[in-house]
């Protein structure tokens, strides 16, 4: 016994039950009717309300300029640590955001060391 619309996908069952057009419009609608969306201010951070917003927006951008120049593979990560002068326990938290152990001045230290290394200077 084949049930109707089993393997159809949802716009094809909208489709045969004839309502596609007017779920389309209802929902085209919603979407523009919506209040509660707002415009980015460009940091994530301060758009939740948190204090420490700039903080957090800096340290994210270091963090993912570190982790740039970490993937391009120049440096092994035993390299880096060295470089550093920190652990692999610290390359880990780094390389997965994990950035509440570091101040910004030394996020902004390593990655111009790394830079520079990277750069061959």
């Amino acid at each position: 016994m084949k049930k109707k619309n089993m393997g159809s996908t949802f716009d094809s069952w909208l489709r045969e039950e004839g309502i596609e057009r007017e779920v389309t419009a209802n929902a085209i609608e919603r979407v523009r009717s919506r209040q509660d969306v707002l415009r980015s201010s460009g940091n994530v951070f301060a758009d939740m309300g948190l204090q420490d917003a700039v903080e957090l927006d800096t340290k994210a951008r270091l963090g993912a300029a570190l982790n740039h120049i970490m993937q391009k593979g120049q440096l092994t990560p035993a390299e880096i640590a060295t470089t550093l002068g920190i652990d692999r326990h610290e390359i880990s938290a780094l390389r997965h955001f994990k950035l509440e152990g570091f101040s910004v001045e030394r996020l902004r230290h390593f990655l111009g060391v790394l830079d520079g290394r990277a750069q061959g200077r």
